[in-house]
């Protein structure tokens, strides 16, 4: 779980990046689900230990001595956009840096990755190197206060993660820039003299137990741990990663014992790569830099070289039926495959991008046309070291479940005419054309995330081409594309079916998850000569065509504005305009926003709009997949007031895309398309319907924040409510309805980016015309956010194991000064909310404080999700906490409020970013643009007498102004000694009708 959320995102990763992750979208367990294990750990030492880089045993360094890493004489080349700059060299020790100097930064970061991850656990120590990953945050010999480091980054403004995969462990962190030193010396202990005290490897299991138990009933890994069962034995797959209390035992004491072993034998400096991003210049990043990592002990590593293969040589091809725990259907592909290591040639990249197509004949168009599969991708799956897997993951309707044999036969029908016909140089060229585009106009992203994703690939590729793989394409090589594709065939396949009542005739022990295995699979071929209706089908099916979005125009205009000027002003439509180039890229957005009395009325509205979104969005699927392949991304979602479309990416592709979508949009204001389409709406909404049923089995916590946006925020609907709508509500009616949304809509416009004020407003015009008619209609009633008046209780029966309990504290109005105060009171508490329940008290894996804003009213939450402690304990833990918990504001006031000014002054990186500040600004009515300026101001302009006499009072006040949100294990009885006293809302509609509330546009 991310200590920090972040305000701005990493921009995208070009074409290549874009197949990867459409793979990953879908969640493709066997593909995407065995990356990363994400967790943050901290704890407290009390007590020094001897450092624990003891020297290894030459039993377990069964190696030669290490060959010294020579640097690479030629420099990363960055993009012709990217204007910092880098070193790459090799410190004494064999640890190779790479440096990354921004003049302009205001966050620094870093990045260190150890070539060592769970695949390479001991046997009998299952999740060890996830375990050790928790535990290097607990104390180090400089630093043994095992808050420290995690206190450092969140009072300088940063913040701070780790992962743990099959091949790698990765930590990153940033922090305002002006703090870079000290957090690189708390870092850099981690590696050199982690303390690994007794006391708290001991708590630290019961940690890793929460993660395992808060992610039980999660279907990724529930299908791994199936597949766990099937692997050959001693595989690096077949073991299991997160580990719990019976791997991660310690009746004799000899868990440390493990750990220090594991990490004298893996955490070697040759064996880790570091990445570092500063304001600061090169030689003054080196000279930071040089003194503490070089400290890191180096020694010979010995990775396992075991060939034993994926799947004993009998084994394929096989099917597995597997029993779900949400209401979920899906068929899987899974190809074991040579190992790939042709990171510029990209053979997986181009098949997963002709298997994965979604444009007019695709195989994924086409199952959609017969209304069997909601989505459909394909791309490179989980690999290890010696191999790799090619997957293609498949989101079936009920209907689908029915036919997943003739599936079978279109999917390896396909794949035959991709080997036959469709490894071309032409398309190659095109993704590579895409592929280029993409790196000369690569824009900023977060610095953390990038530090982390280099320090990554720095294990696996030389330096000249750690900016540019994930976009460009190496030459043409055709026999090894069709080598790759030849072992996509119907003897080397996995197939997993996942749905509610299929027949199974084992459990796994882990996840105790249904399923059975059929050896005498064998993948269903079809004769087109023997079967018309096949025919019928298979002739409809074709290879993608050109790209006919790819940008041709990449220049940049000359006129540039400082913020958006309003271009159109209507009584229902107002559209903004800014023209910026300040990235250097030629790349525009476009926001389209429409607010509806309608909408705003009922949840039946609110799902009758959700159920159009959903409709419009697979409608234009086949040409906006197109656009996206090329840059140019459409989006719609439906709002709880209307409905939000989306068109960015290069300006150049951006207007043909947004003239298809009017000109779809008519034909959909007239009844005609997709919303006339009964079946196909029928098969949607049913599939919306299973989506919100399923929320009951989402995490505990993520329910609370629904459900706590439901009772404080007009109009906004639960789950459950959102549910019942759909399920009751008629189709037929969708075309009534989309006319009366168009015509009692209010319309907001924003265009931005690589655009003048001239095409800005023709683009208005536009959508003008098909969006807004001359007829009158009602007004909109408007937002409201209810303002508490009494302590309430809210019960969620959350269909999962673990309990949970939030406390949601309000402030006592939506003025920036009380927004200031509590984002302060945010800022103080949440590392030590966090120290004291999760690493002190060790209630659960996810705990967290931090600030929550409904619209302008300002608030915070404290969470604890836990698989022991039942939900009074957890209240009485939080209020606890909030009660004997004394801030020492004489020495912490000035830095927490430097962190949060840091925070809050932090620029857009990108253009992306930069649109969405002000497309907040414009949605709450703020058209001067000048808000962030004016909160920036109130947290400047707090005194600490000030701060402390508020803080007292709003613990006091705050008693009424207060919401408890628990969900107990159902299978428990609910302690009833607290929440018995206070009155528990059970109708959100009828509390948000009688409380007073705040009106917002």
């Amino acid at each position: 779980m991310n200590s920090v959320c972040k305000r701005h995102r990493l921009a995208c990763v070009g074409i290549i990046g874009k197949l990867h992750n459409k793979v990953c979208a879908v969640g493709l367990g066997l593909a995407c689900s065995w990356l990363s294990s994400m967790c943050v750990a901290q704890a407290q030492v009390t007590a020094s230990q001897a450092p624990v880089h003891e020297t290894p045993g030459a039993e377990a360094l069964a190696v030669n001595a290490p060959q010294r890493l020579q640097p690479q004489w030629l420099q990363p080349e960055l993009s012709p956009n990217d204007a910092r700059q880098v070193d790459y060299f090799v410190l004494n020790n064999n640890l190779p840096v790479l440096l990354i100097s921004d003049p302009n930064a205001e966050k620094a970061a870093a990045a260190l990755d150890v070539n060592v991850g769970s695949g390479e656990d001991p046997l009998e120590r299952a999740g060890l190197a996830h375990f050790l990953e928790h535990m290097l945050f607990l104390g180090t010999q400089k630093y043994p206060d095992s808050e420290e480091y995690q206190a450092y980054i969140q009072k300088h403004g940063g913040s701070h993660n780790a992962y743990t995969s099959l091949m790698h462990t990765n930590y990153f962190f940033d922090v305002n820039a002006d703090h870079l030193a000290g957090a690189l010396d708390r870092f850099a202990q981690f590696f050199i003299g982690p303390l690994f005290n007794e006391e708290y490897v001991d708590r630290e299991r019961n940690a890793v137990h929460s993660e395992f138990r808060s992610k039980f009933s999660t279907e990724y890994r529930r299908q791994e741990d199936v597949l766990r069962q099937v692997i050959t034995p001693g595989h690096a797959l077949s073991r299991f990663r997160t580990g719990n209390l019976d791997s991660l035992h310690n009746e004799d004491g000899e868990l440390r014992k493990a750990l220090v072993s594991f990490y004298n034998r893996y955490y070697a400096a040759n064996n880790m790569r570091l990445v570092v991003v500063g304001k600061e210049t090169l030689p003054q990043l080196r000279a930071m830099v040089k003194p503490l990592f070089s400290a890191i002990k180096d020694f010979p590593v010995a990775h396992e070289e075991a060939s034993t293969p994926l799947f004993n040589a009998s084994f394929l091809p096989a099917s597995i039926n597997i029993t779900p725990n949400t209401e979920v259907r899906s068929v899987s592909y899974l190809f074991p495959i040579p190992k790939n290591d042709y990171w510029m040639k990209k053979p997986l990249s181009y098949l997963g991008f002709v298997l994965g197509h979604e444009g007019e004949g695709s195989l994924a168009w086409l199952l959609k046309e017969q209304g069997w599969i909601e989505s459909l991708s394909a791309g490179r799956g989980v690999g290890w070291r010696q191999g790799d897997t090619f997957g293609v993951s498949i989101s079936l309707t009920p209907e689908g479940l029915k036919h997943v044999d003739t599936i079978d036969s279109l999917l390896f029908s396909y794949i035959k005419t991709l080997q036959r016909e469709g490894i071309n140089e032409w398309r190659f060229n095109e993704i590579k054309r895409l592929g280029e585009i993409d790196f000369n106009f690569k824009e900023r992203g977060e610095a953390m995330m990038e530090a982390s994703h280099l320090a990554s690939k720095m294990q696996l590729v030389d330096s000249p081409i750690l900016f540019s793989m994930d976009y460009r394409l190496g030459q043409f090589d055709k026999a090894l594309i069709q080598n790759f594709a030849g072992h996509l065939n119907a003897d080397n396949v996995l197939r997993i079916v996942t749905a509610p009542s299929l027949q199974t005739t084992d459990k796994t022990a882990l996840y105790e998850v249904p399923y059975a295995v059929n050896q005498t699979y064998k993948p269903a071929h079809i004769d087109p000569a023997k079967n018309e209706a096949y025919k019928v089908l298979l002739d409809k099916s074709a290879l993608p065509a050109k790209n006919p979005f790819v940008p041709e125009s990449l220049a940049l205009i000359k006129e540039a504005h400082d913020k958006p000027k309003q271009i159109v002003k209507h009584a229902r439509f107002n559209a903004w305009h800014v023209s910026n180039t300040e990235f250097s890229v030629p790349r525009a957005t476009v926001r389209v926003r429409l607010k509806s009395v309608l909408v705003e009325q009922s949840a039946e509205h609110a799902a009758m709009v959700k159920l159009l979104a959903d409709a419009i969005e697979a409608d234009l699927n086949p040409v906006t997949y197109q656009a996206a392949m090329a840059g140019a991304n459409f989006s719609i979602n439906a709002t709880s007031r209307g409905i939000d479309f989306v068109f960015s990416g290069y300006s150049d592709s951006i207007e043909p895309l947004l003239n298809y979508t009017v000109k779809q949009l008519n034909n959909y204001k007239k009844g005609k398309g997709i919303v006339a389409e009964l079946p196909r709406l029928k098969s949607m909404q049913e599939a919306l319907v299973r989506r919100y049923r399923n929320d009951k089995k989402e995490t505990p916590y993520r329910q609370m924040m629904s459900h706590l946006a439901a009772t404080l925020y007009q109009p906004y609907w639960s789950a459950p409510d959102m549910a019942d709508a759909l399920a009751a509500l008629e189709p037929t009616a969708l075309p009534g309805f989309t006319e009366n949304l168009l015509r009692q809509s209010e319309v907001t416009v924003l265009t931005a980016g690589n655009i003048n004020t001239r095409h800005a407003k023709k683009l208005a015009k536009k959508l003008k015309r098909v969006l807004v008619d001359g007829r009158s209609f009602k007004s909109k009633v408007g937002a409201r956010v209810t303002q508490l008046v009494q302590a309430n209780a809210i019960d969620i029966a959350a269909e999962h194991q673990d309990n949970a309990t939030m406390l949601y504290l309000q402030g006592s109005d939506d003025s920036l000064q009380e927004q200031a105060a509590l984002q302060l009171f945010a800022q103080t508490l949440s590392t030590p909310f966090y120290h004291q329940l999760r690493t002190q008290q060790q209630l659960g894996y996810i705990v967290f404080g931090s600030y929550y804003p409904v619209r302008e009213v300002p608030g915070a939450v404290f969470v604890v999700q836990s698989p022991q402690a039942d939900v009074v304990a957890l209240e009485r833990a939080i209020s606890t906490f909030l009660a004997d918990y004394k801030p020492d504001f004489d020495t912490q006031f000035h830095v927490h409020q430097l962190a949060l000014v840091g925070q809050l002054s932090e620029k857009p990186k990108n253009l992306n970013a930069l649109v969405s500040q002000y497309w907040q600004s414009l949605n709450s009515g703020d058209t001067a643009f000048s808000r962030d300026e004016a909160l920036i101001a109130a947290v400047e302009n707090y005194q600490l007498d000030d701060f402390k006499a508020w803080y007292n009072q709003f613990l006091t006040d705050s008693q009424k102004r207060q919401l408890i949100l628990y969900s107990q294990n159902a299978t428990v009885d609910k302690p009833k000694t607290v929440f018995s006293l206070i009155p528990h809302i059970t109708d959100y509609a009828a509390f948000k009708g009688k409380a007073p509330s705040l009106l917002y546009p």
